[in-house]
């Protein structure tokens, strides 16, 4: 309770009492359904559960084997573009053109009189400035 009632409070901010487990966390709760499949688990530990599950991933991957072309998956490694974290935004700008800025920063928001937005930048080139009214 002192480890997993301030992680479920905080992540889902609710009563961990009140929380449905296979609706809050349905990978442990599946786990702990194969831990009391296995007959001679008796206490339904969650270790076992969490055991048999892996056994059976390692099978469905051996069937089914990811597409040649993938990266190879590593454990503990949330992964990432081939080319790096830059390959998203660069795909974007490439597809918006003129629409959209790499690199820059907004240094500075003011709204005048008029209603007129005067947004600053550190930009490659230098300090810009742009106008607009959205």
């Amino acid at each position: 309770l002192r480890c997993i009632d301030p992680f479920v409070s905080g992540v889902y901010a609710g009563n961990p009492e009140t929380l449905s487990m296979k609706a809050a966390l349905s990978k442990i709760a599946r786990i702990e359904d194969y831990s009391y499949s296995i007959d001679w688990n008796k206490f339904g530990a969650i270790f076992y559960g969490g055991l048999k599950r892996q056994v059976e991933l390692t099978k469905e991957r051996k069937a089914n084997p990811p597409e040649p072309q993938w990266v190879d998956f590593e454990y503990g490694n949330p992964g990432s573009f081939r080319n790096g974290l830059s390959t998203l935004p660069d795909a974007i700008s490439k597809e918006l053109g003129d629409k959209i800025r790499l690199e820059w920063k907004v240094t500075k928001v003011d709204k005048d009189s008029d209603g007129v937005y005067n947004v600053s930048f550190d930009t490659p080139d230098g300090q810009k400035t742009v106008r607009t009214r959205t």
